[in-house]
């Protein structure tokens, strides 16, 4: 989006879908029109649309996923969201479930998005900050940790799977019930983990902004929704379980719960 966007005026916005939006559409659309696009970076889930004038940013959650395509690569199937740029180029955006838009004065956005942490793959998250974050939490659950976005700003229940198990971590396990050597592990598993999400790009049930179909599925997870088979370390089965709200998923042997 930045490498085809930025630089673009923004001429027209299409907001269908009211719900979304955290003011009444008119008052959303006339705060972006005939404003200039900066660029467009991440900020843990959210996307950051950056405007020249001053003026509010625009914040995107695509919630539990969303389609987001350029318009010059694939037209639009029933658009809840229309952004067209100069020339007629733009994006339509359309959320699978529920998503969000915001809008946010520059350097406010972490505080909208709801005052995160530190991105796990950023300059920001260090092994200090991981073991000053286990410190303070000792008393909550691996998962529990992994997921509040803030404390780390951007990891979901996809990846928390692989992280728990690359550290042999029940994912109930209570941070203060952590070996040293599972609390040292901790900092690299979350980094190999997402790097490697990163490197595989976007799975075989999405399609990227260019309309492109990812190649990967669930089977390449180590145990994330993968129940019923082997676990790669031990053989055991892997199993589904509930973690409060969320489904977790262990190999019963390598992550037993203490």
């Amino acid at each position: 989006m930045d490498e085809r966007l930025a630089g673009l005026g923004l001429e027209s916005v299409s907001l269908d879908q009211p719900k979304s939006l955290d003011r009444p559409a008119g008052e959303f659309a006339a705060a972006l029109v005939n404003r200039r696009l900066l660029r467009v970076r991440p900020l843990g889930k959210w996307l950051v649309l950056e405007f020249e004038p001053p003026g509010p940013n625009l914040l995107i959650n695509p919630g539990m996923g969303m389609d987001i395509l350029d318009l010059d690569v694939q037209p639009p199937k029933a658009p809840q969201f229309l952004f067209r740029f100069q020339d007629g180029r733009g994006f339509s955006l359309r959320f699978w479930w529920f998503g969000y838009l915001r809008l946010a004065q520059p350097g406010e956005e972490g505080r909208t998005a709801g005052d995160l942490g530190p991105a796990p793959l950023g300059p920001e998250f260090t092994p200090q900050y991981l073991a000053g974050l286990l410190e303070r939490k000792e008393r909550t659950a691996l998962k529990s940790v992994l997921l509040d976005q803030k404390l780390l700003a951007g990891i979901g229940n996809v990846y928390a799977q692989d992280i728990c198990f690359e550290i042999r971590a029940h994912p109930r396990t209570r941070i203060r019930d952590l070996s040293q050597e599972q609390r040292a592990g901790l900092f690299g598993a979350i980094e190999k983990t997402l790097a490697a999400a990163v490197k595989r790009g976007i799975n075989s049930f999405e399609s990227d902004f260019l309309g492109r179909r990812g190649e990967w599925d669930h089977e390449s997870f180590l145990v994330g929704y993968r129940t019923g088979l082997p676990c790669p370390a031990c053989g055991t089965a892997i199993q589904k379980i509930r973690t409060g709200a969320t489904a977790s998923y262990v190999c019963p042997r390598c992550q037993p719960e203490k």
